[in-house]
């Protein structure tokens, strides 16, 4: 069986995903796409479906070198992520919006 190189489907960076998505974000997309998943997490958020490019943008860049045989949907999703939570600029800015709407 052959496969893409992950890098040539990244949409984002790792640090660009960790900055512009957020957990709620994450897990909405999963769940629209019947993905059942226990690994939605702020350490998972590179691997969020946003940070790779759409089915559409890489079958219309593969066509012409390559043959889709079979497209295989996922019904389940793990992601191994680490014990160290690293928060991002869009959640830390959210959390003081939060802490300033009282004022």
């Amino acid at each position: 069986m052959q496969s893409l190189k992950r890098v040539f489907l990244r949409r984002f960076s790792r640090t660009e995903a960790f900055n512009r998505f957020t957990v709620e974000e994450f897990e909405k997309a999963m769940s629209e796409a019947g993905i059942y998943t226990t690994c939605v997490n702020h350490s998972t958020l590179d691997e969020s479906p946003f940070a790779y490019k759409g089915m559409g943008d890489i079958v219309d860049n593969i066509e012409p070198t390559a043959d889709i045989v079979k497209v295989v949907k996922p019904v389940y999703n793990f992601k191994a992520n680490s014990t160290t939570v690293k928060k991002t600029t869009r959640q830390i800015e959210k959390e003081n919006e939060n802490d300033n709407s009282g004022d």
